[in-house]
């Protein structure tokens, strides 16, 4: 369990066992990753069958910085800072263990390879609303993300393509106000959440 904090920090903790269908709240982190300079926003888990990246954490913060982090030491493997690339979502591509996609405040998709020197391998520009939140489909082919916004209009859901650099499929208006999260459930569905 890796939990992101407006302190700058991010925290892995270990829950401690439990009855089966009993659980019991950690009680204090395994490890502390410091390094961000402002409030860490996302986080997601490197994970999949290559043992070079089961263990490690992408994060991203408003200090317009992407981190990487291995898990087994809380060493902060590489970092790479975008002027205005203030994070707000991040998430793992499903089947690919070193891959993840990026959604900024400065109007940005980017989609990352931690394999080599981190910096994006792909960016578009996602429209004139910021993307809030994303999540990628169980195949890794798609990224679905969340816009903020105050009227119909600017709420939108936009689709891309993860196997055509993140080529634009669909958007469309879902929402009367921002969309705060979003989760791909199924083939071409999706579940969100707005603040109306």
């Amino acid at each position: 369990l890796a939990s992101a904090s407006a302190d700058a920090t991010v925290r892995v903790w270990r829950a401690p066992a439990a009855a089966p269908g009993a659980f019991e709240a950690p009680t204090s982190p395994e490890l502390e990753l410091v390094g961000h300079q402002m409030d860490v926003q996302a986080l997601a888990n490197l994970s999949g069958a290559s043992d070079d990246c089961s263990a490690q954490l992408v994060t991203g913060s408003r200090d317009c910085s992407v981190r990487l982090w291995d898990l087994a030491t809380g060493v902060e493997l590489q970092q790479h800072k975008i002027l205005r690339n203030i994070i707000t979502a991040v998430s793992h591509v499903p089947g690919q263990p070193s891959v993840f996609v990026q959604a900024s405040e400065d109007l940005q998709l980017r989609l990352w390879d931690a394999r080599t020197k981190l910096q994006p391998t792909h960016a578009v520009r996602s429209g004139p609303n910021q993307l809030i939140c994303l999540d990628v489909s169980d195949d890794g082919a798609y990224v679905a993300c969340g816009s903020k916004g105050f009227s119909r209009e600017n709420c939108e859901v936009k689709v891309f393509d993860l196997r055509t650099g993140l080529r634009e499929l669909a958007s469309g208006p879902c929402a009367d106000h921002t969309i705060e999260a979003l989760r791909m459930v199924g083939s071409g569905r999706c579940l969100i959440a707005s603040k109306d």
